[in-house]
């Protein structure tokens, strides 16, 4: 994951635009109405993360000096079955991608006026 991110910073600087990484919770890691969830997991795997898959990409882009988005601590805190399909769909739903799109928004907002580009943030709704 780090070649492919720092393969994106650098087409995005070739080519003068700006980069920005959105770190999507896994389903597995945030809700427990999915085939297969982080209690399943962690029966099997007593030392299971549930934050290791977000937080290592938001470590990677911190090193890198890459923008992120970190949504795993706003969708855990959104009621999270709510903001995927039921059954085995694990995309977001309407809901779901509204506080994503919210969220992103907002972190925007906050850097509209220096370049994306010059470091990393995390942000959340709450």
């Amino acid at each position: 994951m780090s070649a492919v991110l720092k393969q994106a910073k650098s087409v995005a600087e070739r080519e003068k635009v700006e980069l920005l990484v959105v770190i999507q919770p896994s389903i597995v890691d945030i809700t427990e109405n999915f085939r297969l969830s982080h209690k399943d997991l962690e029966l099997r795997f007593p030392n299971y993360d549930r934050r290791r898959l977000s937080s290592v990409v938001a470590r990677i882009c911190t090193s890198a000096e890459i923008p992120f988005v970190n949504l795993y601590d706003t969708f855990e805190s959104h009621d999270p079955p709510s903001l995927f399909f039921q059954g085995d769909n694990n995309h977001w739903n309407d809901r779901g991608q509204d506080l994503a799109a919210r969220t992103v928004a907002r972190y925007l907002e906050r850097h509209r006026n220096s370049p994306v580009s010059t470091g990393a943030a995390e942000v959340s709704l709450r």
